[in-house]
């Protein structure tokens, strides 16, 4: 498997496709630590999600009375005051998901060039030209342009496996790239700390 790294150094990328780390590098690396974080806050979203969804559906189901006939038809529906909290709770649940959303696919990786899925596994999508993250506005943009990807039975997906830089259709739109950064070195070992006294 090739290792794909932006040469940032020279401002392009190579045609080949094919990049070279330099020392120069300002693409965002996440430490073990760093995914580690990432993957707390994924988790306690989806966790807080998920508990608001479970109280608004328990709330929604107990407030709301079905009455049926001998026949099994609904006769009646009763709610209470419980069925505009519970769906107010949906409601919340499903706001909170969409600005989480919003913020890791457009700001975050327009920003930083990588939402957090990227991050933890290593990818950056970059200016083909400068090798920077694209902004928020292009990211939005970069989207959108996915459709092209879709429309020809979803052929631009795999455009990449025959590409020789590794661009779906939107990229090549878009004029960007999704870099595969190495994992950053581990930092070596700190001396141990000397007996107390010493």
């Amino acid at each position: 498997m090739e290792v794909f790294v932006a040469d940032l150094q020279d401002n392009h990328v190579p045609a080949s496709g094919r990049f070279t780390a330099h020392s120069s590098t300002n693409v965002e690396y996440m430490s073990k630590k760093g995914e580690e974080q990432e993957w707390v806050r994924i988790a306690g979203m989806g966790g807080f999600v998920i508990a608001l969804h479970v109280i608004g559906f328990v709330t929604l189901r107990d407030a709301t009375t079905i009455t049926r006939d001998a026949s099994g038809a609904i006769t009646d529906v009763t709610a209470s005051t419980g069925t505009w909290i519970g769906a107010g709770i949906l409601l919340a649940a499903d706001i909170s998901l969409l600005v989480f959303t919003i913020w890791n696919q457009w700001v975050r990786q327009g920003r930083r060039g990588a939402s957090i899925g990227k991050a933890c596994l290593h990818l950056t999508v970059v200016d083909d030209r400068q090798g920077r993250p694209i902004g928020v506005l292009l990211t939005i943009v970069r989207s959108l342009a996915h459709v092209l990807d879709a429309i020809p039975f979803y052929l631009g997906y795999l455009w990449p496996l025959v590409d020789g830089r590794r661009q779906t259709f939107a990229d090549k739109v878009m004029g960007t790239v999704v870099l595969h950064l190495p994992p950053r070195p581990p930092r070596p070992a700190a001396a141990p700390p000397l007996p107390y006294g010493w």
